[in-house]
């Protein structure tokens, strides 16, 4: 009788001890899922430098979020040694290689882009690659 009761006991601390594996390779996968989502969205901060008519350049920082919205900060150097500081913010969506930058801030303003590995390539307003290229890399 004690056999059969320590084997019982062991079996069930046995399969209880496995059982714990199993939730954390559930996990480990759940957050692997997550990372490779993430990569594949594009999320992260990507900075570079735009070039402006009318000024020396704005210095951009956008950042693509989980939970699929941006935040952008723009640092412009007018010629005359004005500066502004600007914020927008909004929602984004990504089909394949192509992102569509939708403000809240400015409801009427609608960027588009090319996501292309580590870089984002801005388009002008009918959707072409401009002539000079601007291009956010993504900052590691």
């Amino acid at each position: 009788m004690k056999k059969i009761l320590t084997l019982s006991l062991l079996a069930l601390a046995l399969g209880a001890c496995s059982g714990g594996k199993t939730q954390t390779s559930a996990s480990d996968s759940v957050a692997a899922t997550h990372t490779v989502e993430a990569a594949v969205l594009g999320i992260g901060v990507y900075t570079g430098i735009i070039p402006n008519a009318d000024a020396t350049g704005s210095e951009v920082m956008l950042e693509l979020k989980s939970d699929m919205t941006f935040v952008e900060l723009s640092k412009v150097e007018a010629g005359n040694n004005e500066t502004g500081e600007y914020r927008e913010e909004g929602t984004f969506s990504l089909k394949g290689e192509d992102l569509v930058l939708t403000y809240t801030t400015s409801p009427d303003m609608v960027k588009r882009a090319y996501l292309r590995g580590d870089s984002i390539q801005l388009l002008d307003a009918e959707g072409n690659i401009p002539e000079l290229p601007y291009v956010l890399r993504l900052k590691k």
